[in-house]
């Protein structure tokens, strides 16, 4: 089973992302492929704008921009949740506390 490192993750991520024009001027950002109208629906769409989303399943206010997933966005969701996931899976700390196993002694 061959897997994708957080960074190759979190790039594949990003190109579904629409990317302020502000942003692609002063080249903090590059452009992403356009998504056909017809897919923008069915796939993973980070959206953004100036105005702060009404309905946003999670939203990011970042340089004078907010990004966020549409809340009716399932499939964004679904993704997102997964992506999380992994990211709890790959923390990593020094205060895990691992099974305790009992062995009765005579």
């Amino acid at each position: 089973m061959n897997s994708r490192s957080m960074l190759q993750i979190m790039a594949a991520f990003s190109s579904y992302m629409d990317v302020p024009e502000e942003h692609m001027k002063d080249h903090s950002a590059i452009p992403t492929a356009p998504i056909p109208e017809n897919e923008q629906e069915s796939r993973i769409h980070i959206r953004s704008g100036k105005e702060k989303p009404e309905h946003a399943y999670t939203a990011v206010h970042y340089r004078d921009h907010w990004f966020w997933i549409d809340d009716s966005n399932w499939q964004a969701k679904r993704a997102l949740v997964a992506v999380m996931f992994f990211f709890t899976l790959a923390e990593t700390s020094g205060n895990n506390r691992l099974p305790v196993i009992t062995i009765p002694a005579q």
